[in-house]
């Protein structure tokens, strides 16, 4: 596993594919971070997302937690998915994150 703060090899747009389990499609979704057991948020956008994990950029640059909620809008229905997710990697904005258990609605 890499380092929380070491990109992976390769441009920060483009992470390679050789650490995930699945291919990510691209996407531009609205998400959101949830952490601290509920008590701060923060808006994402997901880049590009698969079965096991997403690639999110966040407004600003900060240093996120190693374990965190992510929730996911559905454009269609406006409604919310929980999938809780770890760090892998953060360059900046960006953030490689892999999901560690299963989605639930919210």
């Amino acid at each position: 596993m890499q380092g929380n703060d070491t990109p992976p090899p390769g441009g920060a747009d483009d992470p390679p594919d050789e650490s995930r389990g699945d291919a990510r499609q691209r996407t531009l979704k609205t998400g959101r971070i949830v952490i601290n057991k509920g008590s701060s948020t923060f808006d994402v956008i997901i880049r590009d997302m698969s079965a096991t994990g997403a690639r999110l950029l966040l407004k600003e640059p900060w240093n996120l937690p190693d374990v965190f909620d992510l929730l996911v809008l559905n454009p269609g229905s406006g409604d919310w998915t929980r999938q809780p997710c770890e760090k892998r990697w953060q360059k900046g904005a960006l953030v490689g994150a892999r999901f560690t258990g299963a989605s639930s609605q919210i």
